[in-house]
């Protein structure tokens, strides 16, 4: 008789770098992770670092199965309170995924 291998899904969430479409897909995220989806939030380094220090060190830690990780964007390193200009960011993101 043939084995059925079942494996459990598991979400892989990009957003573009963006504040309104990070939050967008993390609630997508979060509404799938209590689903009882395994997620990999992935963002720029540039946003990772916001997320952190509006929330503090621990606010993206906690949840099991929900994990973040980080790419970087292609821009050069800013002013951590500045925000990014946006053709910039779009120009080195398109630049970057395509490669």
């Amino acid at each position: 008789m043939d084995s059925v291998i079942t494996q459990k899904p598991h979400a892989i969430c990009i957003p573009f770098p963006a504040q309104s479409h990070i939050k967008a897909m993390l609630k997508l995220a979060k509404l799938l992770h209590s689903r009882g989806i395994p997620i990999t939030f992935v963002n720029t380094k540039y946003n990772h670092n916001h997320f952190l220090k509006s929330g503090g060190p621990d606010s993206l830690a906690g949840l099991p199965d929900f994990r973040f990780e980080t790419i970087p964007d292609g821009l050069p390193p800013s002013d951590s309170g500045s925000t990014q200009n946006v053709i910039d960011l779009f120009e080195s993101v398109s630049s970057v995924i395509v490669q």
